[in-house]
C-alpha cells in the first residue's frame, strides 16, 4: 500500500542517496552531521508511514514538513564545508523541494478532509 503514495517512493530514493553521501563524510562529522541528517530522513519517512495509516494526519504531516525544512538546512551547510559537491547538493535540493511540493499538497488535501490522489 506505502507503493501507491508518490511521496513515500520519492522520500525513500531521497533518503537512499543521502545514506550513500553521508557515509563518505570526513570522518569528524560523520558522527555528528551525518548522523542528524539520517537521523531526519528517516523522522521523515517514518512521519509519511504515519500519516498514511493515521486518520487525523495533518500534524503528523506538519511535522515532516518542519523535519524536511530541517534538513534543507543541513544541506546547505553541507555545501558550504565542502562535504557535498554542487552536482550533489542540487541533486538533493531539486528532489526534496519536489517532495516537499508532494507533502504541501498532501497537507493541504488533509486538512479538506481528503485522501491523496
Amino acid at each position: 500500500m506505502k507503493e501507491e503514495y508518490p511521496l513515500f517512493v520519492k522520500w525513500q530514493e531521497i533518503l537512499n542517496y543521502l545514506l550513500d553521501k553521508v557515509e563518505k563524510f570526513p570522518r569528524n562529522v560523520r558522527f555528528t552531521v551525518s548522523d542528524r541528517m539520517i537521523n531526519l530522513g528517516f523522522d521523515i519517512m517514518e512521519a509519511i508511514v504515519e500519516g498514511i495509516y493515521t486518520r487525523s494526519r495533518t500534524d503528523i504531516l506538519r511535522r515532516a514538513n518542519l523535519y524536511m525544512e530541517k534538513l534543507r538546512i543541513y544541506v546547505r551547510i553541507c555545501l558550504e564545508r565542502r562535504y557535498l559537491s554542487v552536482r550533489q547538493y542540487e541533486y538533493l535540493s531539486e528532489n526534496i523541494l519536489q517532495a516537499g511540493r508532494m507533502l504541501g499538497g498532501w497537507i493541504k488535501t488533509s486538512e479538506k478532509g481528503k485522501r491523496p490522489v
